[in-house]
C-alpha cells in the first residue's frame, strides 16, 4: 500500500504539451505541492511537459513506476491497464469521462475491459 499512497515515482498517461488539458492537472499539483518523487509525464509524442521528459509509454520509461495516473478517454482504460500489467506497475487511478456507475439491483457498466490477456495481466500484476 505504501507505492500507492507514498509513491516513490508517479506516470501521467494523458499528459499534453498544451497547459489547458485535464491531463497536465495531476502534474501541476504534484509540482505545485512540493512532490519530491519521480514525476513521469507519458504523451505518444514523447520529448517535455511542463519541464519533465516525457515518455511515449510505460514500457519506455527508464526504471520502475509506483503509481500510473490516467487521465484519458474510456475506451482507452482497458489498453492502459494492460500496458500497466506490461510494465510491471501495480498501482493505478483512472479518470475518465463517460464511464457510468454500477446501478443498484445490475446492470452493466459502461466500460468492461475484456477477460483474456488483459485481464489476466491485471490480475496478475495486481493492478
Amino acid at each position: 500500500m505504501d507505492a500507492f499512497f507514498s509513491p516513490g515515482s508517479v506516470a501521467i498517461a494523458g499528459a499534453s504539451k498544451s497547459l489547458m488539458k485535464l491531463g497536465n492537472v495531476p502534474i501541476d499539483n504534484l509540482l505545485r505541492f512540493g512532490y519530491q518523487g519521480r514525476i513521469i509525464p507519458l504523451n505518444p509524442d514523447g520529448g517535455e511537459i511542463m519541464g519533465l521528459r516525457a515518455y511515449p509509454s510505460l514500457e519506455d520509461v527508464e526504471g520502475s513506476v509506483d503509481l500510473a495516473v490516467a487521465v484519458i478517454p474510456r475506451e482507452n482504460i482497458c489498453s492502459f491497464l494492460d500496458s500497466c500489467g506490461r510494465a510491471g506497475v501495480r498501482n493505478a487511478i483512472i479518470t475518465a469521462a463517460g464511464v457510468r456507475r454500477r446501478r443498484r439491483g445490475g446492470g452493466e457498466p459502461a466500460a468492461r475491459c475484456g477477460s483474456g490477456r488483459e485481464a489476466q495481466l491485471r490480475a496478475h500484476h495486481g493492478t
